[in-house]
């Protein structure tokens, strides 16, 4: 009997130390989930971690897991402290505007940028190379007549008379490919964290590399791995006179382009005297209205008009621009990212390149016309 007593009075033991247990452990759950509760927000918006880290932590312990097997009596576990982190919100001196992150709009607003035009008036051709030639005629002399000319009797065919003998003059021409780039540094942390950042840097960069092309094509002087330009091998207007208006000079710039057997396309002018064509007055200070815009462009005495800020105020070029010249890209524009140049991954910069290669071929420099705009007197 008293060994029946002894496993009783064990199995009763056994059974209060088990329901000590499960009230330890329901003690406990309810105390994580108040703990829970508490720590149930973020400290960094979305960035913060798991919502349930600490009952996450709380399953994954192997103490927890002990406890429950009834291998000992108390457990504990680590967690992140930060998930208990919670701002107090009642009674703080915060205001609204403090506590909530700014919205920050996507995209970053690039200023006006110039019209580009100069590129748009010229033909385009690719090269693989690092030049291109092309054959240009100097002199023609045309002597084009019937067989026999001035010999041949009027009662003959001029069969067995000489026939005239036309000349020309030709050159071989080198044209290089030159490098138009530019570049910037920028910490490799900003433009891996914001995308409006990169594409503002690549939009503004493409922008600059043809704003430059722009200037080169129209201005270039040949010179310092400059392109050989428009202006540069354009023929001097020489229909000034005194007296002249720009509209009588631009007009008088086709007439000087026709003698010369060129029918001109098109006119390159400063956006002030762009304006100054529209805004011409009779001597009743009623608009004149020669400019005509023929699906949405502007338009002179049957040209197009090309505004450019690369053209200088006071100055024009009339041109039959499609027989003039002819651009030859080699590379158009791209966008490099490097992390090497000199010590820039030492200190987490970024550069970023932007480049193309470029030519221009001046094939007839007697289609294009250049001058001063007014001549006064």
């Amino acid at each position: 009997m008293s060994d029946q007593s002894e496993v009783l009075q064990a199995m009763k033991a056994q059974a209060d130390a088990m329901t000590r247990l499960e009230d330890q452990n329901r003690e406990l759950r309810i105390r994580m989930l108040e703990v829970e509760q508490k720590g149930v927000h973020r400290p960094f918006g979305n960035s913060g971690g798991d919502d349930n880290a600490i009952i996450t932590a709380y399953n994954a312990s192997d103490g927890v897991k002990a406890m429950r097997r009834g291998d000992t009596k108390s457990a504990g576990f680590t967690f992140d402290a930060t998930a208990l982190y919670r701002k107090a919100m009642i009674g703080s001196a915060i205001t609204g505007g403090s506590i909530a992150a700014p919205d920050r709009s996507l995209e970053i607003i690039a200023p006006a940028q110039r019209k580009l035009m100069v590129r748009d008036l010229l033909p385009s051709v690719p090269t693989t190379a690092g030049a291109t030639e092309y054959v240009r005629e100097l002199v023609f002399t045309s002597n084009a007549g019937p067989q026999g000319g001035a010999t041949m009797s009027p009662a003959t065919s001029g069969e067995g008379e000489p026939k005239n003998e036309s000349q020309m003059t030709l050159e071989l021409v080198t044209s290089p490919v030159i490098t138009v780039a530019h570049y910037f540094t920028v910490a490799r942390q900003a433009l891996e964290d914001s995308d409006a950042l990169a594409q503002h840097l690549n939009t503004r960069g493409i922008y600059g590399w043809q704003l430059e092309l722009d200037e080169e094509l129209l201005t270039g002087d040949g010179t310092s791995g400059t392109l050989d330009g428009l202006i540069a091998n354009a023929t001097a207007f020489a229909g000034g006179s005194t007296s002249q208006t720009a509209l009588d000079t631009v007009r008088k710039s086709i007439t000087d382009l026709a003698l010369r057997n060129h029918i001109a396309t098109g006119v390159v002018l400063n956006p002030v005297d762009a304006e100054g064509l529209e805004l011409a007055k009779d001597s009743q200070g009623r608009y004149m209205g020669v400019v005509i815009y023929v699906n949405g462009q502007a338009r002179v005495f049957r040209i197009g008009i090309a505004e450019s800020n690369s053209m200088t105020a006071g100055k024009f070029l009339t041109g039959d621009f499609m027989m003039a010249a002819r651009i030859r890209d080699r590379t158009e524009a791209h966008v490099e990212i490097s992390l090497d140049h000199a010590d820039y991954r030492t200190r987490n910069l970024a550069l970023i390149l932007i480049e193309g290669r470029i030519g221009l071929e001046i094939h007839r420099p007697a289609a294009l016309c250049y001058g001063d705009l007014s001549h006064a007197g």
